[in-house]
């Protein structure tokens, strides 16, 4: 940076000496706008990598650093002071344990009542509940007209078409059956 002294003494020299001075600032200032433009380039590619993580690029997981995950949601549900899940003493709804014990040894008959138990080998049985057949039965009224002793029947919805039939949700079960599970039709009937 020239001083005020050193530009006087280039502008006592003539207007060569300070055409010559304004020529090198400028050739310096194109350089380095030059150079401004490399680095602001550079530090838009650093900045883009810096932005990169595995949930919006194809870097691994292992490759994050300081993500700022965004704070889980506070629940606005007042604590009641319990541990979270089923509190004691709350019924199973799905899960029916059976214990089966042993009362003497398969091998000489010892009693093991009183002998504690070592280990539990678990068996589990899945099964659906009970299905309870309903049965509506559709009674259409007959009636001879008083007058001209015609007979009048009432009219049956249009799904029911026979004596006997099978209702809606059996013809989904069964076509459920066959369709998903691939059961021959041979012993879905």
């Amino acid at each position: 940076m020239l001083t005020r002294e050193e530009i006087l003494i280039i502008y006592d020299a003539g207007p060569e000496a300070v055409i010559s001075v304004i020529q090198r600032l400028e050739t310096i200032i194109e350089e380095q706008s030059i150079r401004i433009a490399e680095l602001e380039e550079r530090v838009k590619v650093l900045e883009s990598r810096l932005n990169q993580n595995s949930r919006n690029s194809s870097r691994p997981p292992s490759t994050d650093f300081f993500i700022k995950e965004k704070p889980n949601p506070k629940s606005l549900r007042k604590k009641s002071g319990k541990k979270p899940g089923g509190q004691d003493g709350h019924p199973g709804t799905t899960l029916e344990v059976i214990e089966h014990s042993l009362s003497c040894c398969k091998e000489c008959g010892h009693t093991l009542e009183n002998v504690e138990v070592e280990a539990y080998e678990k068996r589990q049985v899945f099964d659906i509940p009970p299905v309870n057949l309903i049965v509506t039965e559709h009674k259409s009224q007959i009636k001879t007209c008083p007058y001209c002793g015609k007979i009048n029947k009432a009219v049956f919805p249009e799904s029911v078409k026979y004596p006997v039939q099978y209702g809606p949700n059996i013809l989904a079960s069964a076509i459920y059956c066959k369709n998903h599970h691939f059961i021959p039709y041979e012993r879905i009937s």
